[in-house]
């Protein structure tokens, strides 16, 4: 089944809901195979990422103390089983490098609460982007 009519659509848009997907095989819902997602408004990631950022920050930089974490907030998933956590990867460089904005040469693998305060211990990936181009992550 879809949603596909914009009045829903439109009354959904106010506020952070959940969608599970299914796949079909044979004609028939994979009951196995549900993925459930978070969908938010366009503002809701921007707020999201903004607070990851700042709790990050202090957690990355006992570490790398001169770090800049990237604005870019990137794809986050639930972990599954769970309706209250996100995981996914925030993008750093070891220091300013003088350009405007830092793209992110390095990733920080957490899970957060759904405000964007990581819980558990932080994962850094090193090295997961080929020059200022694409990245290499591995799946969340």
């Amino acid at each position: 089944m879809r949603m596909t009519d914009s009045r829903l659509l439109a009354a959904l848009s106010g506020r952070p809901y959940y969608r599970v997907g299914y796949t079909w095989r044979d004609g028939r819902v994979d009951p196995g195979s549900g993925v459930a997602s978070l969908v938010r408004s366009f503002a809701e990631p921007e707020r999201f990422g903004e607070a990851v950022r700042k709790n990050l920050a202090p957690r990355l930089r006992q570490s790398y103390p001169e770090a800049v974490l990237s604005t870019y907030t990137g794809v986050w998933q639930l972990v599954p089983g769970r309706v209250e956590r996100l995981k996914g990867y925030a993008l750093f460089c070891d220091r300013p490098d003088g350009s405007k904005r830092c793209l992110g040469r390095h990733a920080v693998a957490v899970t957060t609460d759904l405000e964007g305060y990581p819980v558990g211990e932080p994962k850094v990936i090193r090295d997961v982007r080929i020059g200022n181009g694409s990245l290499r992550l591995p799946p969340v």
